[in-house]
């Protein structure tokens, strides 16, 4: 019976023990994050408003640091969600301004404003904050498909995509325009087409900071057709040969093998295409000419030639 009691008296006062030890901590945790501490702070800047028919140049700083003044549950607050800057560049610019100008007192006051329980600011890492501005540049370039497509056997494009509208409007510094003459779409995968494709992309912005661009998205149109394989005779045809001298070329026909839409197989025919050999370009030394295709009909594809080289025979 003693010692039971003595075990419950031992238990309570090492729970008391404890809980006087928690409320001491506690205490001792409330007044040290009361206190004031000083850290420097480095933030991101955001600039809002920009006047019309101008920009940010490129130059303009991006973040700067100070020495912040605060609680220590204040400094908890900022650990937890890093603070960003926010500059109204139209409270401060005037018409025809190129640069807007903060002094150092406008910016440690644009600071505080934005800081929760306005803490102290100072020795901010720049004396004045200069944001220069530049005169807004427009100009229309071309658009692209960016593209990974595969057909189902026997199918092909025709004449790759069509897109609407095709080109575009960007605008921005001349400085950050003149490196760019067309612009591609985000990436588009096609697998096993077998017929016409039609659909909207949006526009690859990634990378173009400070360049607008209208619009957003364009609409492409593949033309896709099932295509076979056609063989055609085609006479060969011999330019600029010296009139009094007689020249016979082997040999005189050449089979051109092609790949065509099923439905245009029967329209292709050998008088659609004109097959030359130059005398003037010959290879006098070997007595051959190389044909040249200087002639054919849109939409086919994969063209060969049974022959490349056409000899010659000079009859005087």
């Amino acid at each position: 019976m003693g010692n039971t009691y003595k075990r419950k008296y031992k238990t309570t006062k090492l729970r008391a023990f404890f809980l006087f030890l928690l409320v001491a901590i506690v205490f001792w945790g409330l007044a040290k994050f009361s206190n004031d501490y000083t850290a420097t702070i480095v933030a991101p800047l955001e600039y809002t408003n920009i006047p019309p028919e101008t920009t940010l140049s490129k130059d303009n700083l991006s973040e700067l640091s100070f020495d912040l003044t605060a609680n220590g549950f204040e400094f908890l607050l900022y650990k937890m969600k890093s603070p960003t800057v926010q500059i109204d560049v139209s409270d401060y610019y005037k018409p025809g301004d190129n640069i807007v100008v903060l002094s150092g007192s406008d910016l440690v006051k644009a600071i505080t404003q934005q800081m929760d329980k306005s803490p102290t600011v100072n020795n901010v890492s720049v004396p004045e904050l200069r944001i220069e501005l530049v005169a807004i540049t427009v100009k229309k370039i071309p658009v692209r498909v960016a593209s990974e497509l595969s057909f189902k056997d026997g199918y092909k494009a025709i004449n790759g995509f069509e897109v609407e509208p095709d080109s575009i409007t960007i605008s921005g510094s001349l400085e950050r325009l003149k490196m760019v003459d067309s612009i591609f779409t985000k990436k588009v995968f096609l697998k096993n087409i077998e017929s016409d494709v039609t659909n909207e992309v949006l526009i690859d912005t990634a990378g173009y900071s400070g360049v607008f661009f209208n619009p957003l998205s364009v609409r492409y149109h593949l033309e896709v057709h099932e295509f076979t394989q056609k063989e055609l005779n085609v006479p060969v045809q011999l330019t600029n040969a010296p009139s009094d001298t007689t020249i016979k070329i082997i040999p005189e026909m050449v089979t051109i093998t092609f790949e065509v839409s099923v439905a245009r197989f029967n329209e292709i025919e050998k008088g659609d295409f004109t097959l030359i050999c130059d005398y003037a370009k010959r290879d006098a030394g070997e007595n051959f000419m190389i044909l040249e295709l200087v002639d054919k009909p849109e939409g086919i594809l994969n063209i060969e030639f049974s022959e490349k080289k056409i000899d010659y025979l000079v009859f005087k």
